[in-house]
């Protein structure tokens, strides 16, 4: 995805987003930021980057979202690995 690129997501009243997937393994994945999480995945690309500076949600969820080509660069792992 270019810097330029929009991508519309749309809202899902039981995961949040139609695009956020479908896995039971992301059903603790924190609401709030499901919307990075879909707009990852609506930007059609087959390897998108998610960088995280201290969310732990995004360690903890890591297989299911590499799964999906959706790799997570952390800024901070020394503070994550702490709040865990």
């Amino acid at each position: 995805m270019s810097f330029d690129q929009q991508v519309t997501i749309t809202c899902d009243p039981h995961r949040g987003f139609v695009e956020f997937p479908q896995d039971p393994r992301l059903a603790g994945f924190d609401p709030d930021d499901r919307k990075f999480v879909a707009v990852a995945v609506a930007s059609g690309t087959e390897q998108t980057e998610l960088v995280n500076a201290v969310d732990s949600d995004y360690s903890l969820h890591r297989t299911p979202l590499e799964e999906r080509g959706i790799r997570v660069k952390e800024l901070c792992p020394q503070v994550i690995r702490r709040v865990r």
